[in-house]
């Protein structure tokens, strides 16, 4: 049976149209829990912070000319002239003083026979008003948060991202070098941003508007906070070529449910379960009678080979993680899979490594490797040289001709060889009747 995919679009623009909405189950479509939201951006990025920079870059990205006009602007110009409360300091002296004597706290002292002992007073500025305190905060969060953008690089190369880096350097310098670095490191809450708000200075205004923001978006767990914000910008902070493999994962997943969805004999089940407690899988298609077909997002999830197994002895590394793996399963137990090599690049020597990786794969999981292709490199770049032939292990297509119609009718060819092999009845093919499809010969 041949699968006719869309003629292709833009990986980015396919890619924007389909997720996350496309991976979150409906159950969650609306409200999603901290734990769900983290497990699932970690799953995309391997990063248990995920979360943190998501919620960070939404709220920056969209506010670049807020945040730099407090912070190139009102910020500065408070801290040029910070208000501040004069404070007497007392200073108890032995043999001797340096300053202003208090002489009727000295003569007290003397009285009582301590007549070495000396108090002196001296007048100091103290910048502890609440407002220079919520100022400070705020000043100190924003520096912290986009630092910590830029160490995960989270930024992209231009745009906003540049006005971040400078925005940086403002505050360090706010914090380093001006009457801020004078002022207490201490908690704030309402107390202080309302002091804020009722100051005369339009920096302190800003404070407490930024005092806010921060809160809202970095600190409140609410789930349709969560929701909304990794629906809008889940792949803001991934790279591109990140943002590709996902892109090649899920027309994968398209491809292979609209396949399925021909099996007249029963239904199969989708699954998105990259939020799920418990579920390493991207995606997972639920036959009958346990038949499985699972889809792996940068997992180690078939058994080490010769590459694992040395590299351990020798030099104590860690697993192989293909780009993408494909898992034929029943009742939980691998049949056969695909390893899938993501590239996103046209640049043919860069290309030829990848296909060599694949092969790599192709060996190094060969006892799970039991059908066609068994490993795939698929390119963002232009048309490959050569199409696709079934008699090679390895194949490469790039994201134009992604997937091919020969590895789709071979993977619907290899679940139903594998429920037969299983001894699953009434097992069907790609096209929708019992096994009598000669792919399954040719290719299982």
């Amino acid at each position: 049976m041949a699968i006719h995919v869309t003629p292709a679009e833009d990986w980015e623009s396919y890619l924007r149209t389909r997720f996350p909405g496309y991976l979150l189950p409906e159950s969650v479509a609306t409200a999603l829990s901290t734990t769900e939201a983290r497990k699932f951006l970690e799953s995309l990025s391997g990063r248990p912070d995920q979360l943190e920079i998501l919620r960070a870059v939404a709220l920056f990205a969209p506010r670049i000319e807020k945040l730099q006009r407090a912070v190139q602007g009102t910020f500065p110009e408070l801290a040029k002239s910070l208000p501040a409360r004069s404070a007497t300091e007392m200073r108890l002296w032995e043999g001797g003083f340096q300053g202003r004597l208090d002489v009727q706290a000295t003569q007290a002292l003397h009285l009582v026979g301590r007549r070495t002992a000396f108090v002196t007073q001296s007048r100091r500025r103290v910048f502890d008003l609440p407002e220079n305190l919520l100022l400070r905060a705020v000043c100190e969060r924003l520096h912290r948060e986009l630092m910590a953008l830029r160490t995960a690089k989270a930024l992209p190369d231009t745009g906003w991202a540049a006005a971040i880096r400078d925005c940086e350097g403002e505050l360090r310098h706010l914090l380093e070098g001006t009457a801020l670095r004078r002022v207490p490191v201490v908690a704030t809450d309402f107390f202080h941003e309302n002091a804020a708000r009722q100051a005369r200075s339009a920096g302190y205004h800003d404070a407490a508007e930024w005092a806010s923001l921060l809160r809202d978006a970095l600190d409140d767990d609410d789930p349709l906070r969560n929701a909304k914000i990794v629906a809008e910008g889940a792949l803001l902070p991934l790279e591109s070529s990140t943002r590709f493999e996902i892109a090649v994962a899920l027309r994968l997943s398209e491809a292979l449910e609209a396949a399925l969805a021909n099996d007249v004999h029963g239904s199969w089940v989708i699954e998105r379960a990259l939020i799920l407690s418990g579920r390493k899988d991207m995606v997972s298609l639920a036959g009958r009678d346990g038949m499985t077909v699972r889809l792996f997002y940068n997992q180690s999830v078939l058994g080490p080979g010769a590459a694992d197994r040395g590299g351990t002895h020798y030099l104590g590394g860690g697993r192989l993680r293909p780009d993408i793996t494909l898992t034929i399963e029943q009742a939980g137990r691998i049949l056969d899979a695909t390893v899938i090599e993501c590239k996103h690049s046209s640049d043919p020597s860069y290309l030829l490594g990848g296909y060599h990786e694949a092969v790599l794969y192709r060996w190094e999981y060969t006892d799970n490797l039991t059908g066609w292709p068994k490993a795939i490199l698929v390119s963002s770049g232009p048309p490959m040289g050569g199409r696709v032939r079934t008699e090679d292990d390895v194949v490469a297509v790039d994201w134009n001709a992604w997937p091919p119609e020969p590895v789709i009718d071979s993977i619907c060819a290899r679940v139903q060889h594998a429920a037969l092999a299983a001894g699953v009845s009434g097992a069907v093919g790609p096209g929708g009747g019992r096994s009598e499809n000669p792919a399954i010969r040719d290719l299982g």
